[in-house]
């Protein structure tokens, strides 16, 4: 259902046919395995079976890893997020517009 990323304040609507995919996290000594594909992969079975068609998931820019690791199913930036802390709010943009604006 519906929830709010907290680090960055930012509410997240999720459909019935959707799942949230957060706080992905694989210890130093665990990584270059292929464990966060796998774990991916897994997760999308599992929600696929409770009728999911669609994940969502949140990406901080300088996380290549993970960026590379989602790559590989399909993801497609819908929108930027801006965080501006002194704000306390994020902004979000298409990734189009976005790439003009930063």
């Amino acid at each position: 259902g519906n929830t709010v990323n907290a680090r960055i304040k930012y509410p997240v609507k999720v459909r019935a046919d959707q799942a949230y995919f957060w706080d992905d996290h694989l210890f130093m000594a665990h990584r270059r395995r292929g464990l966060h594909s796998f774990s991916i992969a897994r997760r999308l079975e599992m929600v696929a079976h409770e009728g999911a068609t669609e994940a969502l998931t949140i990406i901080s820019r300088p996380n290549l890893a993970s960026q590379r690791s989602y790559a590989q199913f399909g993801t497609v930036p819908r929108r930027v997020l801006i965080y501006l802390p002194a704000m306390g709010r994020t902004l979000a943009a298409p990734p189009a517009v976005a790439s003009r604006i930063l």
